[in-house]
């Protein structure tokens, strides 16, 4: 953080104070700057868009990718922290995973950005 970083900080500068923010559907997840807006996609242990699962639990990440068609593609990982043999919520596989032990993996999610929904999800990499 460069010094004229800090001094903003430290006069308040920035986006502003942070208050709970409704979603689309009117439930408060975030708390957000003034003007800022989200939109919730997925939950926890709900089917995913297009069949493959349900929905992780721990996302602690993502990424995004220009997809096809104005669709735009996310990357979300899933560290799972479940104690030994507790598959619940952990990300689908089938085949041969990297570490059939582990839980953990990626899904992809292809976003509408004009809709502003999935079209589909499906697990990635595990």
């Amino acid at each position: 953080m460069t010094l004229a970083s800090r001094k903003a900080l430290a006069r308040g500068a920035g986006y502003g104070p942070l208050s709970r923010t409704a979603d689309q559907n009117g439930e408060e997840i975030l708390a957000l700057p003034p003007r800022f807006r989200y939109t919730t996609f997925s939950k926890t242990g709900q089917a995913l868009a297009g069949g493959g699962g349900s929905v992780p639990r721990n996302h602690d990440g993502m990424a995004c990718f220009p997809g096809r068609e104005g669709l735009v593609r996310l990357i979300r990982n899933h560290e799972l922290r479940n104690r030994a043999g507790d598959m619940t919520l952990g990300v689908p596989h089938a085949g041969t995973p990297y570490d059939a032990r582990a839980m953990g993996g990626t899904l992809m999610v292809d976003f509408d950005l004009v809709e502003m929904r999935p079209e589909r999800g499906q697990r990635a990499c595990l």
